[in-house]
């Protein structure tokens, strides 16, 4: 690839919000797939947070929605059909692992049920395909550890959402906390 398309791959973990816990490395770098220009994306999940996904990745420049995957038709279909009002031109997939095959994708957003999140992610490394992984990342420290195995083998960037963190009351709840407010903790459910 020339040395210019290894931008496109700063442009892809800027997109995913890779600021933490990705794999950046020269040879991910060179060998993202798609245009010089644009990231092709998929969004797995089209219910109340994946349609919040679309919406968030049609503002961000060079990133072109490509695919879009749900096990219920009439919600997919739905989406497609605002996506064709739009303008796009997406491939529509009830199967994320055809999806996965499809060629169509350098990345994925995953807004499914919180059980399939791990494992979506770890497809979607084994397939070469960056991945946005909504919260919960995983359901216990062993998925999770799978997640981060597989993107450092298949050299892709996993990101998760956390966005809540950077909400102000959420500082202050933790800072109220860690300042022994709420006297020593011994369980949390």
């Amino acid at each position: 690839r020339p040395p210019h398309c290894s931008m496109r791959f700063h442009h892809a973990a800027g997109m995913l919000g890779a600021a933490s816990g990705s794999v950046s490395t020269a040879a991910s770098r060179a060998r993202v797939a798609g245009t010089c220009d644009t990231v092709r994306l998929g969004v797995v999940g089209l219910h109340s947070r994946g349609r919040d996904h679309l919406a968030g990745f049609r503002k961000v420049a060079g990133t072109r929605i490509t695919a879009l995957c749900d096990v219920d038709s009439d919600v997919l279909g739905k989406q497609l059909a605002a996506c064709q009002k739009l303008g796009e031109t997406p491939r529509a997939f009830r199967n994320v692992r055809e999806l996965l095959d499809s060629g169509e994708c350098d990345a994925i957003s995953i807004a499914t049920p919180n059980h399939t999140h791990a494992m979506l992610g770890v497809w979607a490394a084994q397939h070469g395909i960056h991945a946005y992984v909504e919260k919960p990342l995983s359901h216990d420290v062993w998925q999770g550890r799978q997640l981060v195995a597989a993107a450092k083998k298949h050299q892709t960037i996993v990101q998760t959402g956390s966005q809540c963190r950077s909400h102000a009351c959420n500082q202050e709840a933790i800072a109220w906390l860690q300042r022994g407010e709420l006297g020593r903790v011994v369980l949390a459910r």
